[in-house]
């Protein structure tokens, strides 16, 4: 398979028939979902400008995959015709043309990427994600024929945070305070860590499920920084990575400084959304009497600190081990503060 970026006597009609194929038999579209797909490729064809670039996979002499930039509303980027036909998938083609098209967009100077797609494209959303796309809109519509949802995603670049990285990975599939340290875990999309206790779509802490069973689960990982875990030791306190009921022990980054919405690549491929903070336990007694108290501040004005971690939802799912490096992405201002889930 070779991938090439430029465009060749035939090109165009292939990429627009790949489309309207694929989509029809996969999704239904009619017709004219090609001809939305052929005006723009011809515009972009006709305007040979170096801030704009497709890329075209191909396999024994056939086009298996394609994706573009070009230049959109506002000085922004915009992800065009990003498909790869069904024999190519599973490959790494898909995440491979993404990584290339962000990369020329971001060496080009645009400050940020759009895309639109549509909700039923759960695969190519999940490696949005991974790419540190967030979604900014969602539009149902009635268009090629079918009831779609489209939807907006966005990438800015901002300036990157100082990277962190992972201390130590933790789960245990019972109950109760502390996890056990591994050599790796493996988080799942929407669920949490393979084999613990808190994994799962639906809130697994049994304070919220006693509430109410059917609430989406918002704390599926528990994320501790190892600098808070230095302090306790050096206080006096028997802690140590996982002990606290932490999955992943940070250090490097400012948790509880973290605005509500933002992102964590942990690893290879893993994408965590922060939603809150860990409302500390009393359980955290149970492990030496004082510990809860001292995961808490109080400010003279009465405002509560807690100290104890965040929590967040697996947006993207990957193998994640301790040294593994791990990326901030800021969601778009005005930022939320952090409040207890």
């Amino acid at each position: 398979m070779i991938l090439r970026t430029d465009l060749r006597p035939g090109d165009r009609e292939e990429i627009v028939a790949l489309h309207g194929v694929t989509y029809a038999r996969e999704h239904g579209f009619d017709a004219s979902f090609e001809t939305y797909v052929a005006g723009p490729l011809e515009e972009f064809a006709r305007r040979g400008s170096d801030r704009e670039r497709i890329w075209i996979a191909e396999d024994a002499g056939r086009i298996v995959g394609c994706v573009a930039i070009v230049s959109g509303e506002a000085g922004s980027a915009q992800l065009r015709w990003f498909l790869v036909a069904p024999p190519a998938r599973r490959l790494g083609l898909g995440r491979r043309l993404l990584d290339e098209a962000v990369a020329f967009a971001r060496d080009r100077g645009y400050p940020e990427v759009v895309l639109w797609t549509v909700s039923a494209l759960a695969a190519a959303a999940r490696l949005y994600a991974a790419a540190g796309f967030t979604r900014v809109e969602a539009i149902p519509t009635r268009n090629w024929g079918v009831e779609v949802v489209e939807e907006k995603y966005a990438l800015e670049f901002r300036p990157a945070l100082p990277d962190g990285l992972v201390v130590a990975v933790c789960t245990r599939a019972a109950h109760g305070i502390g996890k056990t340290p591994l050599p790796s875990i493996e988080l799942l999309a929407g669920l949490g860590a393979r084999g613990d206790a808190h994994c799962g779509d639906r809130v697994r802490h049994r304070s919220r499920v006693a509430r109410d069973p059917s609430q989406p689960n918002l704390r599926q990982v528990h994320l501790i920084a190892a600098e808070l875990i230095e302090d306790l030791v050096a206080r006096g306190f028997a802690v140590g990575p996982g002990r606290m009921g932490e999955n992943l022990t940070t250090r490097g980054i400012a948790l509880l400084e973290l605005p509500a919405g933002a992102r964590l690549g942990v690893g290879e491929s893993a994408v965590l959304t922060i939603t809150g903070l860990r409302n500390p336990c009393p359980q955290l007694d149970e492990i030496q009497p004082g510990l809860m108290e001292a995961v808490l501040r109080r400010d003279p004005d009465g405002t509560l600190h807690r100290l104890c971690g965040v929590m967040g939802v697996v947006e993207a799912g990957g193998r994640v081990r301790a040294g593994d490096p791990v990326r901030v992405t800021l969601p778009r201002e005005p930022h939320a503060a952090l409040q207890p889930v």
